[in-house]
């Protein structure tokens, strides 16, 4: 069995990832775009909130800052960030501080 350095599994895993997004729907992004220079950690709970406005309709900042052990802030700018992406997919009710999945909602991550 061959022994495969970390940098190896990086370089790997980062090949496989790149697979599988030129093969969604959906084009990768353009380079220098928002979507391109998000972190990691980012882009998983942006995934997360793609997913609960899909499934759910709506989504609040506690549950990503439960599932991920984030705070209030973090929350808040992922949510901004989220926006800038897509901006015609959510809707904040400020009454409940719920985001609400909107008609013109278009799945970012598949």
């Amino acid at each position: 069995m061959k022994t495969i350095t970390s940098t190896e599994l990086k370089t790997e895993l980062d090949a496989m990832v790149k697979r599988a997004e030129s093969q969604a729907s959906n084009s990768s992004p353009a380079p220098g775009s928002a979507r391109s220079s998000l972190t990691y950690a980012v882009e998983q709970r942006l995934r997360l909130v793609d997913f609960l406005l899909a499934q759910y309709g709506n989504v609040k900042r506690a549950a990503l800052m439960d599932y991920f052990g984030i705070g209030e802030a973090t929350a808040t700018r992922d949510f901004g960030v989220y926006h800038e992406i897509a901006p015609g997919n959510m809707a904040l009710n400020p009454s409940d501080k719920t985001y609400y999945r909107t008609n013109a909602f278009a799945r970012v991550w598949l």
